[in-house]
């Protein structure tokens, strides 16, 4: 996100909002306290809660870890611009994890590992997996995670700044301190706990807000009829599909790509989402809490702000930067004391990502690099403290880098565009036995080496105005060429060996082209191509049907709705059905002519 030199306050808070930001950050303290025992034990303790989270604590905890302070801003920029369609940058990641409950989910928890790259040395052998293993942990606990935490404690500053009036440098130290105590004290526990309060707080929040601004433009029928006048517009602004061509319209290559490549990254992802599902009872219970992850993040979440968003639109016509309709509409219509319950849900959003993040960091730099490389031998409680301690130097950066931050848009940019190029055999190192440890390395490196080709050959490509326009140029010439890379870099280099893969497939049974491995341990695969796919259709109803159905009854197409909703309904209730077959270990047995277990993928590969 951007940020001017000078924030504009867009309006001041009372006494009695202040005292229910104050209440709401004494509680999330005071869960972290509560929970600082039972997270001090050893390291799996610390960061997986000792495996034996509920499904529905660990699905509302992902929820709001990916609840972020910054997302209702970054979805009022691109709505703002060109209405409801230019929220599929949001929705089109959904698709991935779509194919990821009934997939991907279920073996990062039989892995029964602490964080997923420990998962590099599980899969891969030799040096390459072992030096992996290495570089990913230094980068991303050095940088990316804490540029992440920049960037989300950048956002919430500029809201803080923009309600309270107060000056940056104390916003930031706010902000830090609040969510680094209760962190680094309890684990994943407090963080789990917390960040349970934490989502109802935000969704809430964001509730009332939508009730409020709808009232102040006198409801949603004199809402849709401004939207359709609303001449300022490309004229598709209640359009939820992405128009191209037409004036306003996407280029054809930026829809292909939300539409059929954005979303890989979401089909395997791990960082903070996996390492909570390392914390579930069992792999079903794990199923269970990413389903729950998808229903509420991508079809509950957005709803009530893309009606603020929309509103805003109405309510204040000459506001020009879509950024910043969500805390200026909140300023504008709620009474003294909302005012403070919906900063106190931007703060909840923004301690649940930031928690999230400072977590799966630490993790990364002692289960991965401390402990792995440097100190093998100490106690429990040892890594445990090193984990702790090491929070706080990446909290000080993130802080440093939110204070110093003009603009970090560019920054942000660069961060996502190498990690798109990793994106394919994240996805594929799962499902085929012959990807190895240099065909992750290559595809690494080749990201890089295409992100500086493209900024010395395509520099416009990057401009802030052409970001959006140029998004399937950029990330399908980074994905596209970096696939061709690393497959003819696997070929060129030697198999994983044969004790590692039978070790791996005794240990996860991944579905795919596991033929060769499987014969010579003697298992079956777990789920056929037919199961697969069904599982994946089960979910993009159960995920779009509500969405497209809500916001169609919402804007004034009750038939196409209520079409939606109930194929939404029935995507869930078979979805649910779908997980309730499995065994305790994820695995799916018949599911009415469902066929599962047929060995569709045990080809050589």
């Amino acid at each position: 996100m951007e940020e001017a030199a000078q924030v504009e306050v867009y309006g001041k808070l009372e006494l009695l909002d202040g005292l229910v930001i104050a209440a709401y950050i004494l509680l999330s303290i005071g869960l972290g306290v509560m929970f600082a025992k039972r997270g001090q034990k050893d390291t799996e303790a610390y960061y997986v809660g000792g495996r034996g989270m509920p499904w529905w604590l660990i699905g509302i905890s992902i929820c709001a870890a990916c609840f972020a302070a910054d997302t209702p801003l970054w979805i009022g920029e691109i709505v703002y611009k060109r209405g409801l369609e230019g929220t599929w940058n949001f929705w089109c990641t959904a698709i991935g994890f779509s194919f990821y409950v009934f997939v991907i989910a279920p073996l990062w928890r039989r892995s029964h590992i602490i964080t997923d790259l420990e998962f590099l040395e599980l899969r891969y052998s030799g040096n390459a997996a072992k030096w992996l293993r290495a570089f990913n942990s230094v980068y991303f606990s050095l940088f990316f995670s804490v540029v992440m935490m920049g960037v989300s404690t950048l956002s919430i500053t500029t809201i803080m700044q923009a309600t309270t009036g107060l000056p940056k440098e104390i916003c930031v130290v706010i902000v830090m301190f609040g969510a680094l105590i209760y962190c680094s004290i309890s684990g994943l526990w407090g963080i789990a706990s917390a960040d349970f309060m934490q989502f109802f707080v935000a969704f809430i929040g964001s509730a009332i807000l939508a009730g409020f601004s709808l009232f102040a433009v006198g409801g949603p029928e004199k809402l849709v009829e401004f939207l359709h006048n609303d001449t300022a517009w490309p004229g598709r602004q209640l359009n939820i599909m992405p128009g191209f061509g037409a004036a306003g319209g996407l280029p054809l290559l930026t829809v292909f790509y939300i539409f059929f490549m954005r979303w890989f990254d979401n089909a395997s992802i791990g960082a903070y989402v996996s390492q909570k599902l390392f914390a579930a009872r069992s792999t079903k219970q794990a199923t269970y809490a990413a389903m729950l992850h998808s229903l509420l993040y991508w079809s509950i979440v957005p709803f009530p702000w893309i009606i603020t968003i929309l509103a805003a639109r109405m309510y204040m016509p000459d506001m020009e930067v879509g950024k910043e309709a969500y805390p200026r509409m909140a300023m504008a219509v709620l009474p003294v004391g909302l005012k403070g319950v919906l900063v106190a849900s931007l703060l909840a959003a923004f301690m649940s990502t930031y928690a999230a993040l400072l977590s799966w960091g630490s993790s990364y730099a002692i289960n991965d690099f401390y402990r792995r490389f440097l100190v093998k031998n100490k106690g429990p409680k040892h890594y445990v403290r090193v984990g702790q301690l090491y929070m706080l130097p990446m909290a000080i950066i993130s802080a440093y880098i939110a204070y110093k931050a003009e603009s970090i848009f560019n920054l942000l940019t660069y961060l996502f565009m190498v990690p798109s190029a990793i994106y394919t055999v994240f996805l594929v190192r799962w499902l085929w036995w012959r990807v190895n440890a240099w065909a992750e390395i290559a595809a690494l490196l080749s990201g890089v080496f295409f992100v500086v080709l493209i900024y010395l050959f395509r520099k416009e490509w990057l401009l802030p105005e052409n970001v959006e326009a140029c998004m399937g140029k950029t990330f399908i010439t980074i994905i596209v060429g970096s696939l061709i890379v690393w497959l003819i870099v696997m070929f060129l280099t030697p198999a994983v060996d044969k004790e590692k893969l039978d070790a791996f497939v005794k240990r996860v049974n991944p579905p795919g082209f596991w033929g060769p491995v499987r014969r010579r341990v003697g298992m079956q695969s777990p789920i056929g191509l037919g199961g697969i796919l069904y599982g994946w259709f089960l979910m993009l109803m159960a995920i779009f049907g509500p969405l497209i159905g809500l916001i169609k009854l919402f804007f004034g197409e009750p038939i196409l709705g209520a079409c939606a909703l109930a194929i939404g309904i029935l995507g869930i209730v078979l979805a649910v059905r779908r997980a309730q077959s499995m065994n305790e270990d994820g695995i799916i047995g018949q599911v009415g002519n469902d066929p599962v277990k047929e060995e569709v993928f045990d080809g050589e590969g």
